[in-house]
């Protein structure tokens, strides 16, 4: 919501064009494509991948291998096979932090990926700046806020947002 506000604002005030490229559904489908070439057994392993699993570690392994923590290939596949499920294992007390199969990750299945992401955002920023309306293309924060799995983390935040605009709001209201 707030990236499509923020376009709104510099639109209205600048009369410019300003768009979350990675945040458009055309362009994030790209990720999906990519891990197609997996068996059934991987594809199964890495579940639900919602937060550094499969795809997520082959990106940074492509892009920035240093952050990746050395000892991926050893951990263990924590996953669900619906998003249901997998949102239900990051309950868990003991949740590692990641959802899916980190250790199935490879530099060349992040190449992929990075490369299906710029050759999408490429295609919409061109479309873009050829007269395409940016509101034609569905947005993937859209989607999140009908998905009710979503919307008790997105109530949590925007409480958590909105708690902290008052206490910036009340401090500058103190400012002399």
């Amino acid at each position: 919501m707030l990236e499509r506000q923020a376009g709104d604002f510099f639109h209205d005030t600048y009369n410019g064009r300003m768009v979350n490229l990675w945040g458009l559904v055309p362009v994030l489908g790209g990720w999906g494509k990519v891990p197609g070439g997996l068996s059934d057994a991987e594809k199964k392993e890495d579940g639900v991948s919602l937060h550094g699993g499969l795809d997520e570690h082959s990106l940074m392994l492509h892009l920035k291998p240093e952050l990746v923590a050395p000892g991926y290939k050893e951990a263990k596949a924590v996953t669900g096979q619906t998003m249901a499920e997998s949102f239900s294992v990051a309950k868990a007390a003991d949740w590692p932090g990641y959802l899916g199969s980190p250790r199935l990750a490879t530099a060349a299945i992040g190449k992929k990926i990075w490369d299906s992401f710029a050759a999408a955002a490429i295609e919409h920023m061109l479309a873009v700046l050829n007269g395409a309306d940016p509101a034609q293309f569905q947005r993937y924060a859209d989607l999140l806020e009908k998905n009710p799995l979503y919307q008790q983390w997105i109530a949590a935040t925007t409480a958590r947002d909105e708690a902290l605009e008052a206490k910036e709001r009340a401090w500058l209201a103190r400012r002399p």
